[in-house]
């Protein structure tokens, strides 16, 4: 029955991507797609996408900062190898890679998969987190131009929404506060069976996490190493996605804190569980390019590119990563 309801789930959300995926493209002919994709500058597509390669080798060398202290001494190669086919894993089902990485280690360095389950769920946490501060950011520094394009997108366009906006708001509030008043009166009262439910489970698992990974980092030997990687990750993600402007005349002319923007928005579109944010990405990096009145077809044409590429180039990296993964695999057993 689970597998079941697993398969269920999967093929919802590949069918939620790819039906994103057509609403944002439907309205424009493959072939002034294709068009405008010839004409792009690939020298910033291909400069964006060897700074992500370093992005990700370094995503490798930050997770051996948090395997070290477990007592294993993994080579940076095999780390990256294993970010590689953790990428390529996700664009097969959604959070397929966080699977696989571990198994990697575990097979080609005999690391327990528990341990290794542990530091990714610190790693998950907090690039969270550094995301959350980066659209925080994002939102105090464009402000008034995000509120403007919201106001422009949800109101201005129709008047009677304008005219229910509060009072639907202020119901929304209120029902929030009622359903949480009844679940805390729930849990006051099966407080022992609701500590068994799985939802409960979760949610304590991952506080634990965060906890234990802020310990982690604050008793980490090199910790300041395991920030500067952060910091440059995230710059790499930055760089991919303010390059890429520069390869289409829509977007040329877009600053850095448009790069900002699309960053934070474009990833909450990755967080969408469709395989490798197909469709997803696609319609957030819209919208946010919109913020910026860049014309749909520029918006769009950026998306498709920018999501293309580095999908190419993950599955190329990523299939060649496995094969040497294969190798190393039969190499030990025949030792």
């Amino acid at each position: 029955m689970k597998k079941i309801f697993s398969i269920i789930r999967i093929l919802v959300f590949v069918s939620v991507g790819i039906i994103l995926f057509w609403l944002v493209y439907k309205d424009i002919p493959v072939k002034d797609l294709w068009n405008g994709v010839k004409e792009a500058n690939y020298f910033y597509i291909v400069l964006a996408l060897i700074i992500a390669l370093f992005g990700h080798y370094s995503r490798g060398r930050r997770w051996n900062l948090l395997i070290r202290p477990l007592g294993y001494d993994i080579k940076p190669s095999r780390t990256f190898i294993a970010v590689m086919i953790n990428y390529m894993a996700n664009l097969a089902l959604p959070r397929m890679g966080e699977v696989s990485r571990p198994i990697v280690i575990n097979r080609t360095d005999k690391v327990p998969l528990d341990k290794l389950i542990g530091t990714i769920i610190i790693e998950r946490i907090i690039d969270f987190l550094f995301l959350l501060l980066l659209t925080f950011l994002a939102v105090v520094l464009q402000f008034r131009l995000i509120k403007d394009s919201i106001y422009n997108a949800l109101i201005l366009q129709n008047e009677k929404l304008r005219a229910l906006f509060d009072i639907k708001t202020l119901l929304i509030i209120a029902g929030v506060f009622v359903l949480l008043f009844v679940l805390l009166i729930l849990i006051k009262k099966s407080e022992g069976e609701f500590k068994k439910h799985p939802i409960y489970i979760k949610i304590r698992d991952v506080i634990k996490g965060f906890y234990s990974g802020m310990k982690t980092i604050q008793t980490m030997k090199n910790r300041w190493q395991f920030i500067v990687h952060t910091l440059f990750i995230w710059f790499t993600y930055f760089m991919m996605t303010y390059l890429v402007f520069f390869s289409l005349p829509q977007t040329s002319g877009l600053n850095l804190m448009a790069g900002l923007v699309v960053l934070t928005i474009g990833s909450l579109g990755f967080i969408f569980p469709s395989p490798g944010g197909i469709g997803s990405y696609h319609f957030a990096a819209e919208q946010a390019l919109g913020i910026y009145h860049v014309d749909k077809e520029g918006a769009k044409l950026y998306a498709l590119i920018a999501h293309s590429s580095q999908t190419l180039t993950i599955i190329i990296v990523g299939a060649i990563c496995f094969l040497i993964f294969v190798y190393i695999q039969r190499k030990a057993s025949n030792e």
